[in-house]
């Protein structure tokens, strides 16, 4: 799925996959979701499947590890107009 993220973020720019009713990437936005998941229970110091070195993957690539801040949610707004346009 970190293939499909990378392409992801070189079509549209970035890497903030809306969520899975985005028809057009539904499997992605639920692996970027888990990730998201994974990265907090880590940071919370609880039990995680995510790694050092995925973490730095994603991290090298820009993902964005949280989207509830203002311009996170207005390009995830535009993202997911774009996709129920495309749909």
């Amino acid at each position: 799925r970190f293939n499909q993220l990378f392409e992801y973020k070189n079509l549209y720019g970035h890497t903030r996959v809306p969520s899975s009713s985005c028809k057009g990437h539904p499997r992605l936005a639920n692996w970027v979701k888990c990730q998201r998941r994974q990265h907090k229970l880590f940071l919370e110091g609880k039990r995680s499947s995510i790694s050092a070195e995925r973490t730095q993957l994603l991290n090298d690539v820009g993902f964005i590890w949280e989207v509830n801040n203002k311009r996170s949610s207005e390009d995830y707004d535009i993202a997911v107009k774009y996709c129920k346009s495309a749909s």
